[in-house]
């Protein structure tokens, strides 16, 4: 997973390696296995065993010799048409065969498809969320995403369709999860698994590393994207730090594959973080938000460390509030309580040509924190 996700952040970068040190030889790891080191650099381009290593850098070093730029949101990233990583499986066509004849709507032949949720099984207070949410439909678009559609060509097709019950459609909504493929000791093949992003009491120590129920019918191309959609999400505190950039993509002007150097200061405010002093505090007398929320930002990376990198702030691992940058809500809804009983969300519902419900994926907001994944 984590060469998988940051392979994506480099511009899908899949022949690329990870390794303890910035000059050093891949890590030697089984492909399921977690990585114990604190650190890891990750190389954009094949291992090449008669290059100079001589000289390694020390561990978690906070410079690196020869950057590259990283595409800095979801709505930034490229999809790898033709080019998904080699250890990305394939899923079956489905199929839409019920007991009582045809049903009309393409929800309803969704619910008939999977039957219950496709994590917990239970076929109570389900629903039908999409892979990739309806907010990223201009992202769809132009990605030519509806090539991967076995019924129609708009975002609400089968393919990006799956059962899931409530409360775990709303930690879906909230990148408290994805999924991705693992292959078990026994297997041949890699299967779908629940994987959790967040530290939990509850939901993530119950279903963290569960395999999904069979998936037949949802196109492993848009579980690729989900999966990219979540890893963005978490880029947020590293673009909120104070340390200069490499990036690329129309969120910082800068389409040239070589990328462009953004200042701490520069991507604090494109990406900034609500909560933080950018964010929340009212404009001085005679002075604009904008311009206040950039002296805010100044006025932080002064406050960090004297090298620059490590902003001011709650240390690594605490909780903070975060959204997606560009996000249309000025503040995040309440943290999700992955053990309350599952509650209706008051969320705004479309009604498509059939008269069946569409996601709109309106809530964003929620507590993040840290930890290792697998």
């Amino acid at each position: 997973m984590a060469l998988t996700a940051c392979a994506i952040v480099a511009g899908n970068k899949f022949d690329g390696y990870l390794s303890s040190t910035a000059t050093g030889p891949p890590v030697a790891h089984a492909f399921n296995a977690v990585l114990p080191g604190p650190c890891y650099y990750f190389h954009p381009h094949p291992y090449q065993p008669d290059a100079d290593q001589t000289s390694p850098s020390p561990p978690c070093a906070c410079s690196s010799p020869s950057p590259y730029p990283i595409y800095p949101t979801f709505k930034d990233w490229p999809f790898p048409h033709d080019d998904l990583p080699p250890w990305w499986p394939e899923i079956p066509p489905g199929t839409f065969q019920t007991r009582s004849g045809a049903i009309s709507g393409i929800s309803s032949r969704v619910r008939a498809r999977d039957e219950s949720c496709r994590i917990t099984g239970s076929s109570e207070e389900i629903e039908v969320p999409h892979v990739i949410p309806v907010k990223e439909a201009t992202w769809f678009a132009q990605n030519d995403m509806s090539r991967y559609s076995y019924d129609n060509f708009s975002i609400d097709n089968s393919a990006n369709l799956f059962v899931l019950r409530e409360d775990m459609h709303t930690a879906y909504d909230n990148f408290r999860w994805t999924i991705a493929p693992k292959t078990p000791p026994a297997a041949s093949e890699p299967k779908w698994y629940f994987v959790y992003l967040d530290r939990t009491e509850e939901m993530g120590s119950q279903y963290h590393n569960v395999e999904m129920r069979p998936m037949l019918g949802v196109r492993s191309e848009y579980l690729l994207a989900g999966f990219a959609r979540a890893i963005f999400y978490l880029l947020l505190p590293f673009l909120n730090n104070c340390a200069p950039k490499w990036l690329i993509g129309t969120s910082v002007d800068s389409e040239d594959p070589a990328g462009k150097e953004v200042s701490g200061i520069v991507a604090a405010e494109v990406f900034r973080l609500p909560g933080t002093r950018g964010g929340r505090t009212s404009p001085k007398k005679d002075q604009s938000p904008k311009r206040q929320r950039t002296d805010d930002a100044s006025e932080a990376c002064n406050d960090s460390a004297p090298n620059g990198n490590t902003p001011s702030g709650p240390e690594p691992g605490s909780k903070r509030s975060r959204l997606l940058p560009n996000d249309d809500h000025d503040d995040p809804p309440p943290p999700y309580n992955d053990s309350a009983q599952p509650s209706k969300r008051n969320r705004a519902e479309e009604q498509d040509k059939d008269g069946e419900y569409v996601d709109t994926n309106e809530n964003f907001g929620r507590m993040i924190g840290w930890h290792s994944w697998e």
